[in-house]
């Protein structure tokens, strides 16, 4: 299975006119480097126990390699989050092909961290 680090910035929306709930960031560690996102989605109940994020890289959406896709999150209230993301494959000139994505979903947990987790990840 994919072994990259992963960690992630989650922020509670709190605009009342505002159609997203969580925003936030993620960095994929790969080789000496790292794969940017932005997150951005909406909690499924009031306590944001469950919640939905869509990923896109940035700045650019068609870098080569395999990426994170739409996220599932499932919050107990403690300092653990359990995700199941979908994987997405781009290839060399930006194309991806339907049959060429992985079959299964990621599964991992985030443990609760501080900025500087984020900033030194990779």
């Amino acid at each position: 299975g994919d072994t990259r680090p992963v960690v992630m910035h989650l922020r509670a929306e709190t605009c009342s006119r505002c159609s997203v709930d969580v925003e936030g960031e993620a960095k994929v560690c790969v080789a000496g480097r790292s794969i940017d996102y932005r997150l951005s989605g909406e909690a499924a109940d009031r306590n944001a126990r469950r919640f939905t994020l869509d990923s896109w890289p940035y700045p650019d959406t068609r870098e080569p390699g395999t990426h994170l896709g739409h996220i599932e999150a499932t919050w107990a209230g403690g300092d653990e989050i359990s995700i199941t993301a979908t994987l997405h494959v781009t290839n060399p000139d930006g194309s991806w092909s339907s049959n060429e994505q992985p079959a299964e979903p990621s599964r991992f947990r985030l443990h609760r961290g501080t900025e500087t987790n984020v900033r030194t990840a990779c």
